[in-house]
C-alpha cells in the first residue's frame, strides 16, 4: 500500500510462508541517491511493517495503530516516480513505476486515498494491479472494505441486533462520547471514540457484560446530540 500525500509512508509485506531479514536490503525511489536503509526489520510470514516519512503528520492522522513501524524516510513519492528495493546483494527484487498517464487509480493523485496493491498475483508494475484504497489508508493491516455512512446520515451502528459487540460509525465532526441507557434510563455503558482526522470514526463496542433487551445509545458529536435504539440478543 502506498500512501501519496503529505504524510508519505510506504506498506510493505511479507507474503512468503518464511521470516524475511531485510538487513542490508535498501529502498529507492527514482533517483539512486534516495536511499532508505530497511536494516533492523525483521517480518515474520504475512506480516506488515510502515516506512514513513514524517512521523510527525502519519500520528496525527494514525493515533492509535499497532503495527511494525520505520521512521525516517527522507524522500517522499511524486506523482511520476518509482519505488525500488535492492536485496543485500544490490539485486533489485522489487519495483513500481507510478505513471499519472497510465492505468492507475485517479483519486490518490488528487485526494486523500491510498495505492492498494490487489494481492491477486497481478504484476505490481502494473496499474491495473492496484485500486484506490480507503480515505487515509490502512497501515499495517489488511485492506477492508471502506465505512460510508448514507447520504445525510450522520451515525450508523451494525450489526443491529447483536449478541454482544457492534460497531459504532459516526462522521467525524469533532470529540464524539457515547452513552448507552436502559428502557429505565439507566446508564449502562459509556465511553470516547478515538480522535482521528479521518472523516468518519469507527469503533467496535464490547456490550457482552450488559443483559439482553432494548437499548437507547445516545452519541454525543461534539456537541450535537443524536439517540438510536440498540438490541442486545
Amino acid at each position: 500500500e502506498i500512501m501519496y500525500n503529505a504524510e508519505d509512508w510506504i506498506e510493505l509485506k511479507n507474503n512468503t510462508s518464511s521470516p524475511m531479514n531485510l538487513n542490508g536490503f535498501i529502498l529507492k525511489d527514482e533517483r539512486d541517491y534516495h536511499q532508505f536503509p530497511l536494516d533492523g526489520i525483521v517480518l515474520e510470514p504475512q506480516a506488515y511493517v510502515v516506512l514513513v516519512r514524517d512521523s510527525s503528520l502519519f500520528h496525527d492522522r494514525h493515533i492509535s495503530i499497532n503495527a511494525k513501524l520505520k521512521y525516517g524516510m527522507e524522500f517522499g513519492i511524486s506523482k511520476n516516480d518509482a519505488i525500488r528495493i535492492f536485496d543485500a546483494s544490490h539485486v533489485l527484487i522489487q519495483s513500481v513505476f507510478i505513471d499519472t498517464l497510465g492505468s492507475w487509480p485517479v483519486s490518490p493523485f488528487g485526494d486523500d486515498f491510498t495505492f492498494e496493491y490487489a494481492e491477486n498475483g497481478t504484476n505490481q508494475t502494473l496499474g491495473d494491479a492496484w485500486f484506490s484504497g480507503c480515505l487515509g489508508g490502512s497501515p499495517g493491516r489488511a485492506y477492508s472494505a471502506c465505512v460510508t455512512l448514507a447520504e445525510n446520515t450522520d451515525v450508523w451502528i451494525y450489526p443491529n441486533p447483536n449478541n454482544g459487540t457492534f460497531t459504532l460509525n459516526v462522521a467525524n465532526k469533532g470529540p464524539t462520547s457515547y452513552k448507552l441507557f436502559n428502557t429505565y434510563g439507566q446508564l449502562v455503558k459509556e465511553g470516547n471514540l478515538s480522535n482521528s482526522k479521518d472523516p468518519i470514526l469507527s469503533e467496535v463496542i464490547d456490550i457482552s457484560d450488559v443483559a439482553q433487551g432494548h437499548y437507547f445509545l445516545n452519541i454525543n458529536l461534539n456537541g450535537a446530540q443524536e439517540m438510536l435504539r440498540l438490541i442486545k440478543l
